[in-house]
Protein backbone atom coordinates (compact mmCIF):
# COMPACT_ATOMS: atom_id res chain seq x y z
CA UNK A 1 0.00 0.00 0.00
CA UNK A 2 2.69 2.46 0.98
CA UNK A 3 5.15 3.51 -1.66
CA UNK A 4 8.70 4.73 -1.39
CA UNK A 5 9.96 7.70 -3.28
CA UNK A 6 11.46 6.80 -6.62
CA UNK A 7 14.42 8.40 -8.24
CA UNK A 8 12.64 8.91 -11.55
CA UNK A 9 11.49 12.13 -13.13
CA UNK A 10 8.20 13.39 -11.69
CA UNK A 11 5.97 16.44 -11.88
CA UNK A 12 7.30 19.00 -14.38
CA UNK A 13 10.66 17.25 -14.58
CA UNK A 14 11.09 17.16 -10.80
CA UNK A 15 12.79 14.11 -9.26
CA UNK A 16 10.69 11.70 -7.23
CA UNK A 17 12.43 12.58 -3.98
CA UNK A 18 12.00 16.29 -4.62
CA UNK A 19 8.33 15.72 -5.40
CA UNK A 20 7.85 13.87 -2.13
CA UNK A 21 9.67 16.55 -0.14
CA UNK A 22 7.59 19.28 -1.73
CA UNK A 23 4.33 17.39 -1.11
CA UNK A 24 5.14 17.08 2.60
CA UNK A 25 5.97 20.79 2.75
CA UNK A 26 2.61 21.56 1.15
CA UNK A 27 0.79 19.39 3.69
CA UNK A 28 2.65 20.99 6.59
CA UNK A 29 1.87 24.46 5.27
CA UNK A 30 -1.81 23.52 4.97
CA UNK A 31 -1.86 22.16 8.50
CA UNK A 32 -0.19 25.29 9.87
CA UNK A 33 -2.66 27.48 7.99
CA UNK A 34 -5.56 25.58 9.52
CA UNK A 35 -4.02 25.86 12.98
CA UNK A 36 -3.51 29.63 12.79
CA UNK A 37 -7.11 30.05 11.66
CA UNK A 38 -8.73 27.61 14.10
CA UNK A 39 -6.39 27.18 17.04
CA UNK A 40 -8.92 25.19 19.05
CA UNK A 41 -8.30 22.28 16.63
CA UNK A 42 -4.62 21.98 17.56
CA UNK A 43 -4.95 18.64 19.38
CA UNK A 44 -6.56 17.11 16.29
CA UNK A 45 -4.62 18.77 13.47
CA UNK A 46 -1.18 17.59 14.64
CA UNK A 47 -2.15 14.04 15.60
CA UNK A 48 -1.80 12.33 12.20
CA UNK A 49 1.56 11.29 10.73
CA UNK A 50 2.37 11.73 7.03
CA UNK A 51 2.59 8.47 5.09
CA UNK A 52 2.77 8.15 1.32
CA UNK A 53 0.73 5.54 -0.52
CA UNK A 54 -0.26 4.62 -4.05
CA UNK A 55 -3.95 5.42 -3.64
CA UNK A 56 -5.19 8.45 -5.54
CA UNK A 57 -7.23 10.29 -2.91
CA UNK A 58 -5.89 10.90 0.61
CA UNK A 59 -7.11 8.67 3.43
CA UNK A 60 -6.54 7.78 7.06
CA UNK A 61 -6.69 4.82 9.42
CA UNK A 62 -6.84 7.15 12.43
CA UNK A 63 -3.07 7.01 12.94
CA UNK A 64 -1.59 8.36 9.70
CA UNK A 65 -2.63 10.63 6.86
CA UNK A 66 -2.00 8.73 3.63
CA UNK A 67 -1.26 10.95 0.66
CA UNK A 68 -0.36 10.68 -3.01
CA UNK A 69 2.39 13.17 -3.81
CA UNK A 70 1.13 13.93 -7.31
CA UNK A 71 -2.43 14.46 -6.10
CA UNK A 72 -1.25 16.80 -3.32
CA UNK A 73 0.88 18.94 -5.65
CA UNK A 74 -1.67 19.10 -8.44
CA UNK A 75 -4.50 19.85 -6.01
CA UNK A 76 -2.41 22.60 -4.42
CA UNK A 77 -1.64 24.21 -7.77
CA UNK A 78 -5.31 24.13 -8.74
CA UNK A 79 -6.61 25.56 -5.45
CA UNK A 80 -4.47 25.71 -2.32
CA UNK A 81 -7.54 26.17 -0.12
CA UNK A 82 -9.03 22.86 -1.26
CA UNK A 83 -6.07 20.72 -0.21
CA UNK A 84 -6.32 22.31 3.26
CA UNK A 85 -10.00 21.43 3.40
CA UNK A 86 -9.20 17.89 2.24
CA UNK A 87 -6.93 17.47 5.24
CA UNK A 88 -9.42 19.06 7.63
CA UNK A 89 -12.16 16.79 6.24
CA UNK A 90 -10.12 13.71 7.18
CA UNK A 91 -9.24 15.11 10.61
CA UNK A 92 -12.91 15.70 11.45
CA UNK A 93 -13.70 12.12 10.38
CA UNK A 94 -11.17 11.04 13.01
CA UNK A 95 -12.56 13.42 15.65
CA UNK A 96 -15.98 11.87 15.08
CA UNK A 97 -14.20 8.47 15.17
CA UNK A 98 -15.68 7.39 11.85
CA UNK A 99 -12.58 5.25 10.98
CA UNK A 100 -13.02 3.11 14.10
CA UNK A 101 -16.67 2.11 14.19
CA UNK A 102 -18.00 0.00 11.31
CA UNK A 103 -21.05 1.66 9.84
CA UNK A 104 -24.28 0.19 8.56
CA UNK A 105 -24.47 -2.72 6.14
CA UNK A 106 -25.00 -0.42 3.15
CA UNK A 107 -21.45 0.90 3.13
CA UNK A 108 -21.90 3.30 0.18
CA UNK A 109 -24.75 5.07 1.98
CA UNK A 110 -22.87 5.14 5.28
CA UNK A 111 -19.68 6.53 3.71
CA UNK A 112 -21.71 9.23 1.97
CA UNK A 113 -23.54 10.11 5.20
CA UNK A 114 -20.20 10.47 7.03
CA UNK A 115 -18.83 12.71 4.26
CA UNK A 116 -21.94 14.89 4.24
CA UNK A 117 -21.88 15.32 8.03
CA UNK A 118 -18.23 16.42 7.85
CA UNK A 119 -18.83 18.76 4.92
CA UNK A 120 -21.58 20.43 6.92
CA UNK A 121 -18.97 21.27 9.57
CA UNK A 122 -16.52 22.56 6.94
CA UNK A 123 -19.16 24.83 5.43
CA UNK A 124 -19.96 26.27 8.86
CA UNK A 125 -16.26 26.74 9.63
CA UNK A 126 -15.37 28.34 6.30
CA UNK A 127 -18.57 29.92 5.08
CA UNK A 128 -18.83 29.83 1.31
CA UNK A 129 -16.03 27.26 0.95
CA UNK A 130 -18.35 24.59 -0.43
CA UNK A 131 -19.01 24.38 -4.15
CA UNK A 132 -22.41 25.84 -5.03
CA UNK A 133 -24.13 22.53 -5.81
CA UNK A 134 -22.79 20.94 -2.62
CA UNK A 135 -23.99 23.90 -0.57
CA UNK A 136 -27.41 23.68 -2.21
CA UNK A 137 -27.75 19.98 -1.33
CA UNK A 138 -26.75 20.59 2.30
CA UNK A 139 -29.22 23.46 2.65
CA UNK A 140 -32.07 21.32 1.35
CA UNK A 141 -31.07 18.43 3.58
CA UNK A 142 -30.94 20.60 6.72
CA UNK A 143 -34.46 21.82 5.99
CA UNK A 144 -35.70 18.23 5.84
CA UNK A 145 -33.86 16.49 8.70
CA UNK A 146 -32.67 19.32 10.95
CA UNK A 147 -29.52 18.29 12.82
CA UNK A 148 -26.96 16.87 10.38
CA UNK A 149 -25.87 13.75 12.25
CA UNK A 150 -24.41 10.76 10.41
CA UNK A 151 -27.22 8.48 11.53
CA UNK A 152 -30.00 10.84 10.44
CA UNK A 153 -28.36 11.45 7.07
CA UNK A 154 -27.91 7.71 6.56
CA UNK A 155 -31.60 7.04 7.24
CA UNK A 156 -32.58 9.85 4.88
CA UNK A 157 -30.38 8.44 2.10
CA UNK A 158 -32.18 5.08 2.29
CA UNK A 159 -34.99 6.65 0.29
CA UNK A 160 -32.67 7.68 -2.54
CA UNK A 161 -32.10 5.62 -5.67
CA UNK A 162 -28.70 4.19 -6.52
CA UNK A 163 -27.87 6.64 -9.30
CA UNK A 164 -28.71 9.66 -7.14
CA UNK A 165 -26.57 8.28 -4.31
CA UNK A 166 -23.65 7.78 -6.70
CA UNK A 167 -23.95 11.39 -7.88
CA UNK A 168 -24.01 12.67 -4.30
CA UNK A 169 -21.04 10.47 -3.37
CA UNK A 170 -19.03 12.01 -6.21
CA UNK A 171 -20.04 15.49 -5.06
CA UNK A 172 -19.03 15.03 -1.40
CA UNK A 173 -16.07 12.64 -1.63
CA UNK A 174 -12.75 14.14 -0.58
CA UNK A 175 -10.93 11.13 0.84
CA UNK A 176 -10.61 7.35 0.61
CA UNK A 177 -12.37 5.30 3.31
CA UNK A 178 -10.80 1.95 2.46
CA UNK A 179 -8.44 2.22 5.46
CA UNK A 180 -11.27 2.63 7.95
CA UNK A 181 -12.03 0.09 10.71
CA UNK A 182 -8.45 -1.22 10.82
CA UNK A 183 -7.53 0.84 13.89
CA UNK A 184 -7.43 -0.68 17.36
CA UNK A 185 -8.67 0.33 20.79
CA UNK A 186 -5.67 2.57 21.40
CA UNK A 187 -6.53 4.69 18.36
CA UNK A 188 -10.11 5.07 19.53
CA UNK A 189 -8.91 6.13 22.95
CA UNK A 190 -6.48 8.72 21.53
CA UNK A 191 -9.13 10.34 19.35
CA UNK A 192 -11.64 10.31 22.21
CA UNK A 193 -9.03 12.23 24.21
CA UNK A 194 -8.45 14.60 21.29
CA UNK A 195 -12.20 15.24 20.98
CA UNK A 196 -12.38 16.16 24.65
CA UNK A 197 -9.42 18.52 24.38
CA UNK A 198 -10.78 20.17 21.22
CA UNK A 199 -14.16 20.65 22.85
CA UNK A 200 -12.57 22.22 25.95
CA UNK A 201 -10.41 24.55 23.85
CA UNK A 202 -13.40 25.54 21.74
CA UNK A 203 -15.47 26.44 24.78
CA UNK A 204 -12.72 28.24 26.70
CA UNK A 205 -10.52 30.03 24.19
CA UNK A 206 -12.54 30.69 21.06
CA UNK A 207 -14.73 33.71 20.46
CA UNK A 208 -18.49 33.04 20.46
CA UNK A 209 -19.91 32.39 17.00
CA UNK A 210 -16.60 31.27 15.48
CA UNK A 211 -17.20 27.54 15.98
CA UNK A 212 -19.87 25.53 14.16
CA UNK A 213 -22.76 24.56 16.37
CA UNK A 214 -22.87 21.14 14.72
CA UNK A 215 -19.24 20.47 15.71
CA UNK A 216 -19.77 21.55 19.32
CA UNK A 217 -22.99 19.57 19.58
CA UNK A 218 -21.60 16.36 18.10
CA UNK A 219 -18.30 16.47 20.01
CA UNK A 220 -20.13 17.32 23.22
CA UNK A 221 -22.46 14.38 22.75
CA UNK A 222 -19.63 11.98 21.91
CA UNK A 223 -17.45 13.05 24.81
CA UNK A 224 -20.28 13.16 27.35
CA UNK A 225 -21.80 9.83 26.44
CA UNK A 226 -18.43 8.11 26.06
CA UNK A 227 -17.25 9.28 29.46
CA UNK A 228 -20.56 8.66 31.21
CA UNK A 229 -21.12 5.14 29.93
CA UNK A 230 -17.47 4.13 30.24
CA UNK A 231 -17.26 5.41 33.84
CA UNK A 232 -20.58 3.78 34.73
CA UNK A 233 -19.69 0.40 33.24
CA UNK A 234 -16.21 0.24 34.75
CA UNK A 235 -17.67 0.87 38.22
CA UNK A 236 -20.76 -1.27 37.75
CA UNK A 237 -19.12 -4.36 36.23
CA UNK A 238 -16.55 -5.05 38.92
CA UNK A 239 -15.73 -4.76 42.58
CA UNK A 240 -12.74 -3.51 44.52
CA UNK A 241 -10.32 -6.17 45.70
CA UNK A 242 -6.68 -6.37 46.67
CA UNK A 243 -4.39 -7.95 44.09
CA UNK A 244 -0.80 -9.01 44.71
CA UNK A 245 1.21 -6.59 42.60
CA UNK A 246 3.54 -3.63 42.97
CA UNK A 247 1.62 -0.41 43.52
CA UNK A 248 3.39 1.89 41.06
CA UNK A 249 1.79 4.99 42.58
CA UNK A 250 2.93 4.26 46.15
CA UNK A 251 6.29 2.64 45.44
CA UNK A 252 9.40 4.80 45.99
CA UNK A 253 12.05 3.78 43.46
CA UNK A 254 14.73 6.15 44.76
CA UNK A 255 15.28 4.38 48.08
CA UNK A 256 14.62 0.97 46.57
CA UNK A 257 17.36 1.27 43.90
CA UNK A 258 19.70 2.96 46.38
CA UNK A 259 19.43 -0.09 48.63
CA UNK A 260 20.17 -2.42 45.73
CA UNK A 261 23.29 -0.48 44.85
CA UNK A 262 24.42 -0.31 48.47
CA UNK A 263 23.65 -3.85 49.64
CA UNK A 264 23.45 -5.84 46.43
CA UNK A 265 20.21 -7.83 46.45
CA UNK A 266 18.72 -6.19 49.56
CA UNK A 267 16.56 -3.10 48.93
CA UNK A 268 16.05 -0.51 51.64
CA UNK A 269 12.29 -0.49 51.17
CA UNK A 270 10.31 -3.48 49.98
CA UNK A 271 7.65 -2.77 47.35
CA UNK A 272 4.06 -2.76 48.53
CA UNK A 273 2.69 -6.18 47.65
CA UNK A 274 -1.01 -5.32 47.46
CA UNK A 275 -2.98 -2.78 45.54
CA UNK A 276 -6.71 -2.21 45.32
CA UNK A 277 -8.13 -2.58 41.82
CA UNK A 278 -11.63 -2.84 40.41
CA UNK A 279 -11.79 -6.37 39.05
CA UNK A 280 -14.42 -8.29 37.10
CA UNK A 281 -15.06 -11.70 38.64
CA UNK A 282 -18.64 -12.57 37.58
CA UNK A 283 -20.83 -10.38 35.39
CA UNK A 284 -23.91 -10.87 33.23
CA UNK A 285 -24.67 -9.03 29.98
CA UNK A 286 -28.22 -9.59 28.71
CA UNK A 287 -29.26 -8.37 25.28
CA UNK A 288 -32.81 -8.00 24.05
CA UNK A 289 -33.03 -9.71 20.65
CA UNK A 290 -36.77 -9.19 20.19
CA UNK A 291 -38.22 -7.97 16.89
CA UNK A 292 -38.60 -4.42 18.24
CA UNK A 293 -34.83 -4.09 18.73
CA UNK A 294 -32.67 -3.39 15.68
CA UNK A 295 -30.12 -6.18 15.33
CA UNK A 296 -27.32 -3.87 14.19
CA UNK A 297 -27.77 -1.58 17.20
CA UNK A 298 -27.78 -4.56 19.56
CA UNK A 299 -24.56 -5.81 17.99
CA UNK A 300 -22.93 -2.40 18.24
CA UNK A 301 -23.97 -2.05 21.89
CA UNK A 302 -22.43 -5.41 22.72
CA UNK A 303 -19.25 -4.53 20.82
CA UNK A 304 -18.95 -1.20 22.62
CA UNK A 305 -19.60 -2.72 26.04
CA UNK A 306 -17.06 -5.47 25.48
CA UNK A 307 -14.48 -2.98 24.17
CA UNK A 308 -14.82 -0.91 27.36
CA UNK A 309 -14.33 -4.03 29.47
CA UNK A 310 -11.27 -4.94 27.40
CA UNK A 311 -9.82 -1.44 27.75
CA UNK A 312 -10.21 -1.60 31.53
CA UNK A 313 -7.91 -4.68 31.71
CA UNK A 314 -9.90 -5.67 34.78
CA UNK A 315 -10.47 -9.38 34.20
CA UNK A 316 -9.59 -11.40 37.28
CA UNK A 317 -7.79 -14.71 36.55
CA UNK A 318 -10.99 -16.57 37.47
CA UNK A 319 -13.35 -14.10 35.70
CA UNK A 320 -16.56 -15.29 34.07
CA UNK A 321 -18.73 -13.03 31.92
CA UNK A 322 -22.08 -14.52 30.92
CA UNK A 323 -23.68 -13.14 27.73
CA UNK A 324 -27.35 -14.03 27.36
CA UNK A 325 -29.50 -13.40 24.29
CA UNK A 326 -33.22 -13.31 24.99
CA UNK A 327 -36.44 -12.21 23.31
CA UNK A 328 -39.48 -13.86 24.94
CA UNK A 329 -37.26 -16.79 25.98
CA UNK A 330 -33.57 -17.57 26.37
CA UNK A 331 -32.01 -17.90 22.91
CA UNK A 332 -28.35 -18.35 23.76
CA UNK A 333 -26.02 -18.34 26.73
CA UNK A 334 -22.29 -17.90 26.19
CA UNK A 335 -19.62 -17.79 28.87
CA UNK A 336 -16.28 -16.02 28.40
CA UNK A 337 -13.45 -16.31 30.88
CA UNK A 338 -10.79 -13.97 29.51
CA UNK A 339 -10.20 -10.97 27.27
CA UNK A 340 -9.16 -13.39 24.52
CA UNK A 341 -12.45 -15.31 24.85
CA UNK A 342 -14.36 -12.04 24.67
CA UNK A 343 -12.61 -10.99 21.44
CA UNK A 344 -13.31 -14.43 19.93
CA UNK A 345 -16.98 -14.19 20.90
CA UNK A 346 -17.35 -10.80 19.21
CA UNK A 347 -15.67 -12.09 16.06
CA UNK A 348 -18.20 -14.91 15.68
CA UNK A 349 -21.28 -13.13 17.07
CA UNK A 350 -24.64 -14.17 15.61
CA UNK A 351 -27.84 -12.70 17.06
CA UNK A 352 -30.77 -15.06 17.65
CA UNK A 353 -34.42 -14.52 18.46
CA UNK A 354 -36.47 -11.58 17.05
CA UNK A 355 -39.74 -12.66 18.68
CA UNK A 356 -41.65 -10.98 21.53
CA UNK A 357 -40.14 -9.20 24.52
CA UNK A 358 -40.04 -10.48 28.10
CA UNK A 359 -37.30 -9.64 30.61
CA UNK A 360 -38.25 -12.21 33.24
CA UNK A 361 -36.67 -15.28 31.52
CA UNK A 362 -33.20 -13.79 31.96
CA UNK A 363 -33.66 -13.29 35.71
CA UNK A 364 -35.20 -16.75 36.12
CA UNK A 365 -32.27 -18.23 34.19
CA UNK A 366 -29.71 -16.40 36.34
CA UNK A 367 -31.52 -17.62 39.48
CA UNK A 368 -31.28 -21.20 38.21
CA UNK A 369 -27.55 -20.77 37.57
CA UNK A 370 -27.15 -19.43 41.11
CA UNK A 371 -29.06 -22.41 42.45
CA UNK A 372 -26.96 -24.93 40.52
CA UNK A 373 -23.68 -23.27 41.47
CA UNK A 374 -22.79 -22.35 37.88
CA UNK A 375 -22.97 -18.72 38.99
CA UNK A 376 -21.57 -17.86 42.42
CA UNK A 377 -22.62 -14.24 42.86
CA UNK A 378 -22.51 -11.78 39.95
CA UNK A 379 -21.16 -8.29 40.46
CA UNK A 380 -24.10 -7.12 38.39
CA UNK A 381 -26.38 -7.64 35.40
CA UNK A 382 -26.69 -5.12 32.58
CA UNK A 383 -29.62 -5.45 30.15
CA UNK A 384 -29.72 -3.67 26.79
CA UNK A 385 -33.27 -3.21 25.51
CA UNK A 386 -35.76 -0.80 23.96
CA UNK A 387 -37.79 -0.96 27.19
CA UNK A 388 -40.93 -2.49 25.73
CA UNK A 389 -41.30 -5.65 27.79
CA UNK A 390 -42.39 -7.24 31.07
CA UNK A 391 -40.17 -6.64 34.09
CA UNK A 392 -39.79 -9.08 37.02
CA UNK A 393 -41.99 -8.28 39.99
CA UNK A 394 -39.38 -8.96 42.67
CA UNK A 395 -35.88 -7.54 43.03
CA UNK A 396 -32.99 -9.91 42.25
CA UNK A 397 -30.18 -10.44 44.72
CA UNK A 398 -27.65 -8.52 42.61
CA UNK A 399 -27.31 -5.08 41.06
CA UNK A 400 -29.22 -4.59 37.81
CA UNK A 401 -29.10 -1.84 35.20
CA UNK A 402 -31.20 -1.44 32.06
CA UNK A 403 -29.56 0.39 29.16
CA UNK A 404 -31.81 2.16 26.65
CA UNK A 405 -31.21 4.17 23.53
CA UNK A 406 -31.90 7.83 24.26
CA UNK A 407 -35.39 8.89 23.22
CA UNK A 408 -37.98 11.52 23.95
CA UNK A 409 -40.20 9.53 26.31
CA UNK A 410 -39.10 8.35 29.74
CA UNK A 411 -38.85 4.58 30.27
CA UNK A 412 -40.24 3.27 33.53
CA UNK A 413 -38.23 0.59 35.33
CA UNK A 414 -38.74 -1.06 38.74
CA UNK A 415 -37.39 0.84 41.73
CA UNK A 416 -34.66 -1.76 42.30
CA UNK A 417 -33.11 -1.25 38.86
CA UNK A 418 -30.85 1.48 37.51
CA UNK A 419 -31.33 2.90 34.04
CA UNK A 420 -28.79 4.33 31.64
CA UNK A 421 -29.52 6.16 28.41
CA UNK A 422 -27.21 5.93 25.41
CA UNK A 423 -27.41 8.12 22.35
CA UNK A 424 -27.51 6.18 19.08
CA UNK A 425 -24.70 8.31 17.70
CA UNK A 426 -22.31 6.94 20.31
CA UNK A 427 -22.85 3.43 18.99
CA UNK A 428 -22.33 4.48 15.37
Amino acid sequence: MCCEGSGGVGLRGMSGEKEKELAVRVLEACRNRLFFRWRFLEQALFRLKWLEWDGFLPGSDGESFYYNRKYVLERYMEDEAEISLDYLHTVIHCLYRHPFFPGETRAVYWDLAADMAVECVLEELAAGAAEARRREVMTELKEQIGIMSVRKIYLFLQEKKGQEVEELAGLFKRDDHSLWYAGGLEGQKQWADAAGRVLMAARVFQEPGQIPGSLLRNLGKLVREEQDYMAFLQKFAGHMEERMQVDQEEFDYVFYTYGLRLFGKVPLIEPLEYRERRMIREFVIAIDTSASCQGELVERFLTKTCNILLQARAFAPEARVHIIQCDACIQEHSKVCSARDLEAYLASLVLKGFGGTDFTPVFDYVDRMLGSGELQGPDGLIYFTDGYGRFPERAPGYRTAFVFLDRAEEVGVPSWAMKVYLDEEVLA
